[in-house]
């Protein structure tokens, strides 16, 4: 057995005529995305066709594609495996179509063939689309989202037993704060309102970044709804991701595979200890311009109230949220653009053969990244008592009477930390490939041990990035065909694993010098 076998127990396609094809045969590759900044699961699944199945099974791109797949046990056999909640070490999962598209015609070898892909998405979302709410709201932002989704959408707590029906399942809710929070949802649809409060929700004061709750569904169906607090201090996988170097991994010898022969319960599947790494990549690792333009280490927020004829001004320094504890970070309090100072350009002069001294000429007059407030400016109109021309805010669906909040004393840098945040999760990615498996999912750190050539008997360790990474997203990507697939995982870091100035690049032992004439 080797690392990545699965099997594709079904693929079924229905159209919206209740008609359904068997696609394993015709599917050469399945993509399914999760990832913390998107509340739904969605993919594409590429089909080569030699029967014009998109004439005579008459696609439209309304279909509904139900998947399941099961991973081996340790001896190579495949179980499904039943128990609260579904199966465990599977997929059972079924999509929306929403999109067909990149089709393309083969007449080579005398066979006409043609290709395209099928995009889908996890059927809530049109559920949420539809559903439309008009509704005064009071209290925290997550019991807000919590009472729309369970109320409006169909949602639902995950049961402790019995069978689910693996629709609008939530598995974690993090409470937000404040609890005093009101508006008006003018007619939006369930979608707008996900976004809104999650973008509003914020986290305790204590904590490293404001307004930084996600909320997205795992490969399982479930929901989370929860802080970057959390995934980075509560959430670490019990398993130690290693880079090899070997391209194929054989697993007979490995404890470290969904699902153990024999076992019955949850408890008894090992988590094992180390998972090979295939492959790895940084298809990110910094980019300066999109985060000065993106607002990742300073802004600024100016707020008019035409109610009280107030301009208020607040700022956002990187340097004030990582002054607030090494809590709340994937590594220390020492951020990943480090700077105080205004960058320093440096060139050779009067150099030579014998003489190449480098010289610091600032060529240009600015402030640090971290201190030019200006290079990102937003502005808002927040009226006092925008509710109506009182200071109360009448509920009609129970008829009670909240007290509003007055003026815009509490302000401060809740939503430029956001998008700071947001925008430097895209400043250091490292990609990392491992064989297929199930029991992983996003919004989790991961401990990854990346070796770098150093002189010595053993490799050594990048101390500058450390080991902790976020996964932000996962891929995974399926063959039906071969019955193999493979996982891409997205590590992103905030913060680095110590001071850039204290870092030391592998150094190399300078070589003795030969005296003349030996």
């Amino acid at each position: 057995m080797k690392g990545g076998d699965l099997l594709v127990d079904n693929l079924l396609l229905i159209n919206a005529h209740g008609e359904h094809q068997e696609m394993r045969d015709f599917c050469s590759n399945i993509t399914i995305y999760e990832q913390i900044d998107e509340p739904f699961l969605s993919g594409r699944c590429t089909i080569v066709d030699g029967q014009d199945m998109i004439k005579n099974f008459r696609l439209t791109g309304q279909e509904s594609l139900t998947l399941k797949i099961i991973t081996p046990d340790r001896d190579g056999n495949f179980h499904q495996v039943y128990q609260a909640g579904g199966i465990f070490g599977a997929v059972d999962k079924t999509f929306r179509i929403y999109a067909i598209s990149d089709a393309n015609r083969d007449n080579s070898a005398n066979q006409l063939t043609q290709s395209y892909v099928l995009h889908f998405i996890d059927p809530m979302w049109f559920e949420c689309q539809a559903r439309r709410v008009s509704q005064v709201f009071h209290g925290s932002y997550s019991g807000i989202l919590q009472k729309i989704l369970l109320e409006h959408a169909g949602f639902k707590y995950l049961p402790s037993c019995g069978a689910t029906t693996n629709v609008g399942e939530i598995e974690f809710w993090e409470e937000s704060f404040p609890n005093n929070n009101q508006f008006i949802s003018p007619n939006w649809n369930i979608n707008k309102l996900i976004k809104f409060c999650t973008q509003n929700a914020d986290v305790e004061d204590n904590t490293s970044w404001k307004n930084s709750m996600f909320f997205y569904q795992t490969l399982g169906g479930k929901y989370r709804f929860e802080s970057f607090q959390r995934m980075v201090t509560e959430l670490e996988l019990p398993k130690t991701f290693v880079y090899t170097g070997i391209p194929d991994i054989d697993y007979s010898d490995i404890d470290d595979i969904n699902l153990t022969s024999g076992a019955d319960t949850f408890d008894q599947y090992p988590l094992g200890q180390n998972i090979p790494i295939l492959f790895v990549s940084s298809p990110q690792r910094t980019n300066h311009m999109t985060g000065v333009t993106g607002g990742a280490y300073a802004s600024k927020m100016q707020t008019y109230d035409p109610v009280r004829k107030v301009h208020e001004e607040t700022i956002y320094s990187i340097k004030e949220v990582f002054a607030r504890g090494s809590e709340g970070h994937t590594s220390t309090d020492l951020p990943v653009f480090d700077n105080e100072e205004p960058l320093q350009i440096y060139r050779l002069e009067n150099a030579h053969e014998d003489y190449e001294e480098p010289v610091i000429t600032q060529y240009m007059n600015h402030l640090a990244p971290s201190k030019s407030y200006d290079d990102v400016i937003y502005h808002r109109v927040n009226m006092t008592n925008s509710f109506s021309d009182e200071d109360k805010l009448i509920d009609a669906s129970d008829n009670k009477t909240i007290q509003q909040q007055r003026g815009q004393e509490y302000r401060d840098s809740s939503d430029m930390e956001r998008v700071a945040l947001l925008n430097l999760l895209k400043q250091n990615v490292t990609r990392f490939d491992i064989p297929f498996r199930t029991d992983l999912s996003v919004g989790r750190i991961g401990n990854f041990v990346l070796p770098v050539p150093e002189p010595g008997e053993s490799p050594a360790l990048n101390k500058l990035q450390d080991t902790r990474y976020l996964l932000s997203k996962i891929v995974y990507n399926i063959n039906p065909q071969k019955n193999t697939g493979t996982l891409t995982m997205h590590g992103v870091k905030d913060s680095f694993g110590m001071k850039i100035e204290e870092f030391k690049p592998l150094e190399v032992e300078p070589a003795q010098e030969v005296e003349k004439g030996e």
